[in-house]
């Protein structure tokens, strides 16, 4: 899967000769993360919308589902994902919610840096974070970016 995710990825770097913005909702955010991190010189920035970034299925309400539709095997243990950033070179945001209620909010967030953002949305279930007017910019600019500058 990411191998294909980074073929696209490419072929849209090539395309517009413009490093890309992923954004990326629940597991999704896992996905993005990597390309960032396997392909940094491609991204612009990451933001993720409701996506556990701890190394367990207890970062998710839905753990014992994902375990079970992996055969016992947490699938968060199949993409390696760690509790730091797996795109540190590359500005990241993730936004999340109290209120999600399948992925804890505490596995959303990280260390916040120069590079990180946590961002909290008030309200919003995990399903509909993807519509939240909130989840999608802040200030004239993605979470990352506002006005077209990095982390501003």
């Amino acid at each position: 899967m990411l191998e294909r995710l980074g073929n696209h990825l490419k072929q849209i770097h090539a395309l517009y000769r413009l490093s890309v913005s992923l954004v990326g909702w629940s597991f999704g955010g896992i996905h993005a993360r990597q390309l960032a991190s396997k392909y940094p010189e491609l991204v612009r920035q990451v933001v993720t919308l409701a996506t556990p970034v701890a190394d367990n299925s207890d970062a998710t309400h839905a753990g014992w589902l994902l375990n079970m539709l992996s055969s016992g095997i947490s699938p968060m243990n199949h993409v390696s994902t760690r509790r730091s950033d797996a795109a540190t070179s590359v500005p990241c945001a993730s936004v999340y919610s109290k209120t999600d209620g399948i992925v804890a909010w505490e596995g959303c967030i990280s260390t916040e840096s120069t590079n990180h953002r946590n961002i909290e949305v008030a309200d919003v279930s995990h399903l509909g974070m993807v519509h939240h007017p909130g989840s999608a910019s802040r200030g004239g600019g993605t979470p990352c970016c506002s006005a077209g500058n990095d982390m501003g």
